[in-house]
């Protein structure tokens, strides 16, 4: 080696300074690193020495990204950088199953004690009994009539009677005007046994109305014209009794359905067309005749609607319904008839 310059040190003054170095250097190669042993062969290591303890320990094997290290096969804890696994004892594993198992039956516990303190409280909801009146003819003797209603009325009332809309072929646009004639047919199959409470055939629906269609003398008929078809062509008596909660109460404790003058959006059932677009629009809100029959103790009266298809058994309120009347009286004046209902059934004469 030659001097490097000024200054620069020889190979003698390094011999000096560093005596241990020989020279020409050589290199060792660095003895291997020692193999690091996989998670897996901890695991092996640490079951084997869980099983010398004895029965009475458990392995749980809880294995921990280090976050400092990048290869997914190494582990993050010991001395090979591996996998932290405890031995939990058994009698701590039993005790953590068993407050498990408590606290779910506890929970379950809770949900039945409040389910049944509210159920015997507040009920499943209001229970309704309704009772179903046979039906009272008519006394034609107006002067000490038989057919009084009873004096406790009873507290609900349902009357069987079959539902029909006033288009059961579906036929809408042709049948405009026939609510008349679908609550005719209803009340007069109601009144000569029909208690099925279900739909009317369609067909046999459709035929009834055209018949009855052929009876109106005008398209649209007032509340005492209806009566007057019902007893022409129906053989049944008629009343026009006022619209009043005890009237109406009344005369369902009687076994007698009631049809009844409204206009439709007036009812307040927003299934009806219109009803939430063109509100008590000419057109849209229409003159319209439905059957009551029946009422509930929370101050409703039960429809069979025939203007809708979701109108069987449709509970309205008192108000609404006298609304609804009201509503046809002003916007109809010629149908016009006040807050009345009318009663068709069959009649009998005591003072004969």
């Amino acid at each position: 080696m030659t001097s490097g310059g000024a200054g620069g040190a020889t190979e003698k003054d390094l011999r000096r300074v560093a005596p241990a170095i020989a020279f020409p250097l050589q290199l060792t190669p660095p003895a291997k690193a020692a193999r690091r042993p996989s998670c897996n062969s901890v695991l092996s290591l640490r079951l084997q020495n869980a099983a010398k303890e004895g029965p009475t320990h458990a392995l749980y094997g809880v294995v921990k990204r280090s976050r400092d290290v990048k290869k997914p096969s190494a582990c993050s804890a010991g001395p090979f950088g591996g996998a932290t696994f405890a031995l939990v004892p058994q009698f701590w594993v039993t005790m953590l199953a068993a407050l498990k198992w408590f606290l779910g039956l506890g929970l379950v516990a809770v949900v039945g004690i409040t389910a049944g303190v509210y159920f015997a409280f507040f009920g499943a909801g209001p229970q309704i009994t309704y009772v179903t009146p046979d039906l009272v003819p008519i006394d034609l003797n107006r002067a000490a009539p038989s057919d009084r209603p009873p004096v406790n009325l009873p507290s609900a009332v349902i009357l069987k009677v079959p539902f029909t809309t006033q288009a059961p072929l579906g036929n809408w646009a042709d049948r405009q005007h026939t609510c008349e004639e679908a609550s005719l047919l209803m009340v007069d199959r109601y009144l000569r046994g029909d208690h099925s409470t279900g739909k009317i055939d369609a067909q046999t629906a459709d035929r009834g109305i055209n018949q009855i269609t052929a009876w109106k003398p005008v398209v649209d008929l007032e509340i005492h014209q209806i009566g007057a078809v019902a007893k022409k062509y129906m053989g049944w008596a008629d009343e026009v009794v006022p619209a009043t909660r005890l009237a109406m109460k009344q005369q369902l404790a009687l076994g007698r359905p009631l049809i009844v003058g409204v206009r439709t959006h007036g009812l307040g059932n927003s299934n009806y067309p219109g009803f939430r677009t063109h509100f008590e629009e000419t057109g849209w809100s229409v003159s319209h005749y439905l059957v009551v029959v029946g009422y509930d103790t929370s101050d409703s009266f039960i429809l069979n609607d025939p203007g809708i298809s979701k109108g069987h058994g449709w509970h309205i309120k008192y108000d609404q319904l006298m609304h609804a009347i009201d509503d046809l009286d002003h916007a109809y004046p010629n149908l016009n008839a006040g807050r009345v209902s009318l009663v068709l059934a069959p009649f009998t004469n005591s003072s004969r």
